[in-house]
């Protein structure tokens, strides 16, 4: 097929694509695209056979085309649609500053950690200032909050950015426990709770009649008469909700329910991991996948040889991250590594 045909025919299919997939062309760099549109040509990939279930678990049912077919399945063992974040760390002047640096770089998303519930203020800031970088937390300890309060400041947060937001959910950290909260099976129970909660305040129902009956949480009707409506997302069904996604079964079965799994440890366990949390999902339920890592600025070579066998593994984001941890010393600072960009496998 003649080459300008070939890139003709691909280019709205691809903008279709990233429409149905929720992203925006602006979030897929120059290498991305040529890749594509290189490969395409080169394995004359009108040719491909489309099959209904892909190896990443991503479906598109309502697109036939051959794009489809490339993005949705491996090459060489790895997702075209990898996607790299920033858990970005500081105050919260020098993480707005540091937000847009790394849009500009190429970063996909930056993520905070929730310091009572601070990062949604934070993550307004950085909305204001930035165009298409998803926005999120790493991670909320739902347990310790409110559920709608949560839901009112992340649907509202999601209007105002135009749809980046992601909620990353979870326990919390024991030694932090500044309430009392000392039993983690209570404060399991009240994530699946405070997750149900979330996911139906943000259908945007009668704020009056809407109920919920838990072991932890009770909300009744209202007596007044308000013609009033729970807070709703621009994303639709919903804002993505990513969890922990980790070895025990109710970590496991708490991941195929909902959109996302943060999984750490090595590539080999987050292969088996994956696959465990996906035999509980329906074949249609695209999983992200989620680790964090550190790789080194100014050396693109060793930062993909570092992030390649987790894709190969299944993960779909990588988060890089900077923690400071006992007895790790860096020649470089946060900003230093957002600016040198993604550590891209492609």
């Amino acid at each position: 097929m003649d080459a300008e045909k070939e890139e003709a025919d691909i280019r709205p299919a691809l903008h279709l694509l990233f429409q149905v997939y929720h992203m925006r062309p602006s979030q897929f760099g120059r290498t991305t695209i040529s890749f594509i549109m290189h490969y395409s040509i080169e394995k004359e990939i009108s040719q491909i056979t489309l099959f209904p279930n892909m190896t990443e678990g991503v479906v598109f049912p309502m697109l036939y085309s051959p794009i489809c077919a490339l993005l949705t399945s491996e090459v060489k063992g790895m997702s075209l649609t990898m996607k790299y974040g920033f858990i970005l760390l500081g105050k919260p002047s020098a993480i707005v500053e540091l937000a847009q640096e790394a849009e500009a770089a190429g970063w996909d998303g930056v993520f905070l950690p929730d310091d009572w519930m601070s990062a949604w203020i934070t993550l307004t800031a950085v909305a204001m200032r930035t165009q298409h970088i998803s926005l999120g937390t790493m991670l909320t300890p739902l347990p310790e909050q409110f559920p709608w309060y949560v839901a009112a400041q992340t649907a509202t947060l999601d209007q105002l950015s135009g749809g980046r937001v992601i909620l990353t959910a979870g326990l919390g950290v024991l030694e932090l426990d500044k309430f009392g909260m000392q039993d983690n099976q209570v404060r399991a129970q009240r994530l699946d709770e405070g997750l149900e909660i979330l996911a139906d305040w943000w259908s945007g129902a009668a704020m009056r009649a809407f109920t919920y009956t838990g072991r932890h949480y009770h909300l009744h009707e209202m007596r007044a008469d308000v013609d009033w409506r729970t807070h709703a997302p621009l994303q639709k069904p919903r804002i993505p909700i990513w969890v922990v996604g980790g070895s025990k079964q109710s970590q496991i079965r708490r991941a195929a329910r909902w959109d996302g799994a943060v999984i750490g440890g090595s590539p080999a366990e987050l292969r088996a991991r994956k696959a465990a949390i996906e035999a509980l999902r329906p074949a249609s339920m695209p999983l992200e996948v989620i680790t964090e890592g550190e790789t080194p600025p100014g050396d693109p070579t060793r930062a993909a040889a570092i992030v390649r066998p987790y894709a190969e593994a299944g993960a779909t984001w990588w988060l890089e991250s900077m923690w400071d941890l006992p007895g790790v010393t860096r020649d470089y600072d946060m900003r230093t590594r957002v600016r040198s960009g993604p550590p891209r496998i492609l």
